[in-house]
């Protein structure tokens, strides 16, 4: 084999044998990595896109004299309430209500709701009962509870959460009179 005259025989080999290993090595820890990551959901996770959606909340009373806040869902994704039987939207969707006295409070799913999803032109209302917070979409089941569902006079912060990416989508404050 002729040599160039300037170059030594070393330097015809390209990468040294340890650069070669380092790389195989980095090489295999970067797979591994990848591999556990999508086995245990971790990837997919961070690739999930948060829903869209576009809300107005309002203050309402229903038709029996109780003050409920209602969110109308005005375009975006078709979504679950969270803890509900509702399957056809494209994720869960959660509530939370800070009070007039900034109090975070949870609002759990009313075994009432009727629709298979929450829908753009789609109305959900918030209730109270015994202190615990429900949002319901049926206004009739509402009706039905009569005056002692009021969520109690102030200004309230409404908090609508991304229950699979664990995302605020929107905040919205209400004044109940």
């Amino acid at each position: 084999m002729k040599h160039h005259p300037s170059r030594s025989p070393a330097d015809e080999r390209g990468l040294s044998e340890l650069l070669a290993e380092l790389f195989i090595v980095i090489l295999i820890i970067a797979l591994a990595v990848i591999i556990i990551g999508t086995v245990t959901g971790i990837i997919p996770r961070l690739l999930e896109q948060p829903v869209l959606l576009s809300v107005k909340a309002d203050a309402a009373t229903t038709s029996a004299g109780a003050d409920v806040i209602t969110l109308f869902h005005q375009q975006g994704n078709a979504v679950n309430l969270n803890g509900s039987a509702q399957t056809a939207g494209v994720s869960p969707v959660s509530f939370t209500l800070t009070t007039p006295t900034d109090v975070l409070v949870n609002v759990r799913s009313s075994p009432s709701i009727i629709n298979d999803a929450w829908r753009p032109g789609g109305r959900v209302y918030i209730y109270q009962v015994g202190g615990y917070y429900f949002v319901t979409d049926d206004p009739d089941f509402l009706d039905g509870l009569g005056p002692g569902i009021d969520v109690p006079s102030g200004s309230w912060e409404v908090n609508l959460i991304d229950a699979r990416v664990h995302l605020l989508l929107h905040k919205h404050p209400i004044t109940i009179p």
